[in-house]
């Protein structure tokens, strides 16, 4: 698994996908989560989503429909304790659907 620390160019714009699709072609057994991304990573990587600075819940329901094996990894730690438990029953569908909850160690 390699998380991929600002994944944009130098307008601020999301680096172009393909980038990504050569990353996963020569090395099929990593896992990449780039920061910053598009719909099209998806076919990729398994982009990153925020619970914690954003509130992101899950990957969007429209991805599937274009990337039926889409999934994001969801960084939920530090969040507090309300927050979460408020947002259980929707994290654990998206982990059902496939999305992956990180943690981050201090």
């Amino acid at each position: 698994m390699f998380y991929i620390d600002s994944t944009v160019d130098e307008h601020g714009a999301a680096l172009d996908a393909s980038i990504l699709e050569n990353v996963a072609a020569r090395m099929p057994c990593f896992l990449l989560i780039p920061e910053e991304h598009t719909e099209k990573h998806c076919a990729y990587s398994a982009p990153f989503q925020s619970f914690l600075f954003h509130g992101d819940i899950g990957t969007a329901k429209d991805v599937f429909y274009v990337y039926p094996n889409a999934f994001r990894v969801n960084m939920v730690n530090d969040v507090n304790s309300e927050k979460l438990a408020a947002a259980r029953q929707q994290l654990g569908a998206a982990v059902t659907h496939g999305d992956v909850l990180i943690v981050h160690g201090d």
